[in-house]
Parts: C-alpha cells; structure tokens; sequence
C-alpha cells in the first residue's frame, strides 16, 4: 500500500508521486511543485490526445473570451485549483476573477 502525505488544507498525495514530482524538481525539469503538477497534468491529457468532447469545447470558447490559447487557459485553471487547496483562507482563482471583471465590464457572459 502507497503512504499518503497530507499537505496542508487537506490535500492528499501518495508518498511516491510526491518524492517523484520532488525529484522532476530537483533535476531542473520543472521550476516548482505547481508547474510541475501541470506539466504533468499536461503530458497526461496529451497523452490522451485531448479532453473530452464538451470540455474542450468550453476550454476554447474561454481561451476565444480571454484571448489565449487553450493550452494557457487549462494551466491557469489547473494552478487556481492548487491556490485554493493550498490558501489559508478562500480564495478565488485569478482566471475567474478575470472572468468576472470582463463580465461586469461589458455586461456579456461568454458564449458557451
């Protein structure tokens, strides 16, 4: 059985993923823990060849809202998600705020 490490707001993460992302660091194929976890992540969906069907659909129509590539608007969302689990206190992640000034700004939602 894989020990689990807990991190802190209750994030869990099997020992071996851990030392390994660690070790991906300390080698200088990753800058941080979070670029590293989405290079991963990345690789992965690649791997995949893409995201589902109506998921990736949504990605490209924020990446059109926001005027970056898919590939951005995935990091961005991946690295709000681990600023949320690892804050103190809630936060909101910064492409939704981004989302929600445009929003108020020019009072049109994006098209789903």
């Amino acid at each position: 059985m894989t020990k689990m490490k807990k991190e802190k707001a209750g994030f869990w993460c099997p020992g071996d993923v851990d030392e390994g992302i660690k070790t991906l660091i300390e080698r200088g194929t990753y800058q941080d823990r979070s670029k590293a976890i989405v290079g991963l992540l990345r690789n992965s969906l690649q791997a995949n060849k893409q995201l589902p069907g109506d998921l990736q659909k949504r990605v490209d129509t924020l990446a059109s809202y926001l005027q970056r590539d898919s590939d951005v608007i995935i990091r961005q969302c991946v690295e709000g998600i681990l600023e949320m689990i690892d804050a103190a206190e809630p936060i909101i992640p910064l492409v939704v705020e981004e989302v929600r000034l445009r929003q108020e700004h020019s009072q049109k939602p994006p098209k789903r």
